[in-house]
């Protein structure tokens, strides 16, 4: 894959940082599953309670051991999680 250009990089980055979308959380009406890694450098775990609490019934896993891609640091705990959260939802 191409490197990204800086120009691109930065303006990617201030999108990333002006985002805000809690105002609509309360609109998400479907079982939801929010994973987080707790040695993660790019969201930090920081945002994992107001995304929790703005979605109305959602799950929060934070893997202790994972960072920002626990899919692939960790496939098995992380699929476990994720297969046991929707198997859940077929009740």
């Amino acid at each position: 894959r191409p490197a990204q250009p800086v120009a691109a990089f930065l303006a990617q980055t201030d999108a990333v940082i002006a985002h805000d979308a809690s105002a609509v959380l309360r609109e998400i009406d479907v079982p939801t599953l929010i994973t987080f890694g707790a040695r993660d450098l790019v969201c930090s775990t920081r945002f994992a309670e107001p995304l929790n609490s703005g979605i109305g019934g959602s799950e929060l896993v934070v893997f202790e051991h994972l960072s920002h891609a626990g899919l692939h640091e960790d496939p098995e705990t992380f699929n476990r999680a994720t297969l046991d959260f929707l198997l859940r939802q077929r009740s």
